[in-house]
Formats: structure tokens, sequence, C-alpha cells
């Protein structure tokens, strides 16, 4: 199941909306796997150090459940997030990393997914 975020597929489970009011970044995701057990998210400002922001452990599965968390203090420039997915305590996988440019109120760029594997897409509002 993938997500979408303003019409435009993301990434299987993780997407970001900057909220411009609260100078934010809103991320959401949805538990598609009820294998997992818990969902730990990251943040990058160089797509190679990770830093836990948030987890949550999934007691109960549910499709229609959708997480959130926002990033209130956001890197001025490039932010990188991706879902660190603990599936049977004992198996980890990762969602597609999502970067998030940060730049003036009427100029910005989305660009997924990263690492790219056969196409990038960019989308510049």
């Amino acid at each position: 199941m993938q997500s979408t975020c303003f019409g435009f597929t993301i990434s299987p489970n993780l997407t970001a909306i900057y909220d411009q009011e609260k100078m934010a970044i809103k991320l959401r995701w949805q538990n598609n796997d009820s294998r997992t057990t818990k969902f730990v998210l990251q943040k990058s400002d160089n797509n190679y150090n990770w830093t836990d922001l948030y987890s949550i452990e999934t007691n109960e599965f549910s499709e229609s459940k959708i997480e959130k968390y926002s990033d209130e203090h956001p890197d001025a420039s490039t932010n990188y997030y991706r879902l660190k997915q603990v599936i049977d305590k004992d198996n980890i996988e990762f969602s597609q990393v999502i970067m998030v440019i940060m730049g003036q109120a009427t100029n910005s760029w989305l660009i997924y997914p990263i690492p790219v594997t056969q196409l990038l897409n960019l989308q510049y509002t």
C-alpha cells in the first residue's frame, strides 16, 4: 500500500508535509504489516548519520491507524527522514528515505526517493 501527499506518491510508508504556520514538518505513516512491533522515526542532515526522533510500540495491528509526528525543529536547509521498522523483534527494515529541502516560502523542492533506484521524482512549488 502506498501513501500519497498532495496526490504524489512519496514512499510506501512515510509522507512529509511542511506546515508554514507552525514552521514544522509533519510526518505520518501507516502500519501496513501485521508483524511490525515497533516504529522508530529517524532524521538526518546528511543522509548518513541518523538520530532517533520518535518511537512507538505497535501493540495491536490496524491498517486504518495513522501514526503522526511533528518535527518542530527542522534544519534550515535539508532534512532527511526514514522509518526503522522492527518486525517480530528480530528483523529490522527501513523505509525509503524522504528529503525535505527548506527554502523561501514560495520556493521549495520535493525530491524522492532517496536513494534513487530507477526514477528520481522532482516537484517544485
